[in-house]
């Protein structure tokens, strides 16, 4: 850049000396003849006067003696171009003159002129030919001047204008080099920040004091590099706790401009879409989300004086979400609508607890109703005084017995059930796994026994084994489980209970050869009030809240429960806890 600029500074004194140099020379020179030709012609004149009136005149002589007095060639031509008079030459030795460009123009009645190399003279001779008439006929007055004069002047100005072009063009490179240092130089180094800024090195600074206009300007420029890594630095801190912010929220977020493109994507909503922002970037929100009325939502908005909030309820991917729709505006001096931003909040656990909350309510209603209305009934009947036969009456008697049992025990395992999810672990405390389950299971055998089914225990777990929770709560889980595998038997048949340490964790598996669990009601074996078959649970007198007691249980315990079964061969349940590893 630096060489670049002083060529052309050099190259443009150069050509502006050169220039000026040709046109002063070619001037001075054209001055020079037209003064010339102007006394030339004057001289001319002069003759022609003195010649008039004169009879057979001595052209020779008076050429010679013309020629003295205005100190130049003099030379007379008659009307057939033979010379009859020449200052400077001996007439026989010249040729005729006749085909002279300035003799043709003054035999035309005009003053000829001619710049012409003499071989005479061996120089250039600049010639003015006039006419005139002398003893009845015409002749040419010509007269020369030789050109040597103005041509060693235009040498030594040519000479001149050589030096002061050296001059100059030195003068420039100085100058260029002066200019580079105070100039171009800082100017130079601003280019190279600048490009440093734009690829986003901010906080670069310059350095100069050649002058006080760029030391000033170098200052601006540092305050103005200083400033603007400052604003940037705040603007990524912003954005990037911005985009932190969006990226933590637990609902989607999609931002879309005037033209309905993407702007930005949550993480949440390329998951709810399976979908990555970058691929979407930019795209057209109706490419990617295809519900005609949540787009129509969004087209509704930057209609005019359209503000408020919207929100929808969709199902999409058999998920639900409520779809909110905000507009992005302006300042408060600009409520321009830049575009939209859509929240989408996941509520299908909402709607599966919602519909679990209407099923439990009417689960509650209806197991609570059954036994509550055949008490009443039978109530009302003994108090009727309608019933005479003692055995009927104690027969009506056991049925309220029975019913206020069922009714008591469903009762129960609602409180159990409420206890355990509103306390959790925190009345958890060293629970000997060992010795629980032998409890258990001596309690167990002989309610396996009255009901026919051989009950066997494989216990491998060590004496120190401990879990961590609330002991009641555990038995309550095993008992559960050992009363379904009883209740729900074939006659004659056997359930096992099997305890053993794997590694970190208690393995307990249940197992019996009952009449099995279809796979279709796996899922929802462990809801509230689910039973596969209610008309044997009824008659097992079953509440419908085992297995939920269980799953709720085995969570605070940070155990699982998982299950095989085969219908008319089977269930096994294979419970797993996690071991106390505190000493």
């Amino acid at each position: 850049m630096k060489r670049k600029i002083l060529l052309i500074f050099t190259i443009l004194i150069i050509i502006s000396v050169t220039t000026t140099g040709i046109i002063s020379l070619h001037l001075t020179r054209q001055n020079y003849i037209d003064e010339l030709s102007t006394h030339m012609l004057n001289y001319g004149k002069l003759i022609a006067l003195n010649l008039e009136g004169s009879e057979a005149p001595d052209f020779q002589g008076l050429a010679r003696s013309y020629a003295e007095k205005i100190d130049g060639r003099v030379t007379f031509i008659d009307e057939g171009g033979v010379v009859v008079g020449d200052s400077d030459a001996s007439l026989d030795r010249l040729d005729n003159h006749g085909d002279r460009p300035e003799i043709l123009d003054a035999y035309e009645g005009e003053v000829g002129t001619a710049i012409r190399y003499s071989d005479t003279l061996k120089s250039d001779l600049y010639y003015v030919a006039y006419p005139t008439a002398v003893d009845g006929g015409s002749i040419i007055i010509r007269i020369s001047k030789s050109m040597s004069d103005i041509e060693g002047y235009l040498g030594k100005l040519l000479k001149n204008y050589v030096f002061a072009l050296l001059v100059g063009t030195a003068f420039a490179l100085f100058f260029g080099l002066r200019l580079e240092k105070i100039i171009i130089k800082p100017i130079n180094e601003m280019i190279s920040r600048t490009r440093e800024i734009s690829a986003g090195r901010f906080g670069e600074q310059v350095y100069t004091d050649n002058t006080p206009e760029m030391r000033h300007l170098a200052e601006n420029f540092n305050e103005m590099s200083a400033e603007l890594s400052l604003r940037i630095e705040e603007i990524k801190s912003s954005n990037s706790s911005l985009r932190a912010t969006l990226d933590s929220m637990v609902n989607g977020i999609i931002a879309v401009d005037k033209q309905r493109q993407v702007l930005f994507m949550n993480p949440v909503a390329e998951k709810i879409f399976h979908l990555k922002g970058r691929e979407v970037k930019g795209k057209k929100l109706a490419e990617i989300f295809r519900n005609s009325e949540v787009l129509e939502l969004i087209e509704d908005y930057f209609t005019p004086h359209q503000e408020q909030l919207l929100e929808k309820e969709i199902e999409y991917g058999n998920r639900y979400f409520v779809i909110t729709i905000n507009p992005i505006t302006g300042h408060r001096e600009n409520l321009d609508k830049y575009g939209v931003v859509i929240s989408i909040q996941d509520i299908t656990e909402l709607k599966k607890l919602e519909n679990m909350r209407k099923d439990f309510v009417a689960n509650v209603s209806h197991e609570l109703k059954t036994p509550l209305t055949s008490i009443r009934g039978f109530i009302e009947t003994l108090k009727s005084g309608n019933i005479t036969d003692k055995e009927t009456e104690e027969r009506f008697l056991s049925i309220v017995e029975i019913e206020s049992i069922r009714l008591t025990d469903l009762i129960e395992d609602l409180l159990l059930l409420s206890d355990i999810e509103k306390h959790g672990l925190v009345d958890s405390e060293k629970i000997m796994v060992k010795s629980t389950i032998a409890d258990v299971y001596e309690i167990m055998d002989i309610k396996a026994r009255d009901h026919g089914i051989a009950l066997s225990l494989i216990d491998e777990i060590p004496e120190e084994a401990s879990i961590l929770g609330n002991n009641t709560w555990f038995k309550q889980v095993l008992i559960n489980l050992l009363d379904n595998g009883i209740k729900y038997n074939k006659d004659q048949g056997s359930l096992t209970l099997e305890a053993r340490v794997v590694k970190d964790q208690i393995r307990i598996i249940i197992e019996d050869t009952g009449i099995g669990i279809p796979e279709e009601h796996f899922d929802r074996l462990f809801e509230r009030f689910y039973r596969v078959d209610r008309s044997r649970s009824k008659e097992v007198g079953g509440t419908g809240l085992g297995l939920a007691i269980v799953k709720h249980v085995l969570r605070n315990l940070g155990g699982t429960i998982d299950l095989k079964s085969e219908v008319n061969v089977g269930t096994t349940f294979l419970i797993t806890i996690p071991l106390n590893t505190a000493t």
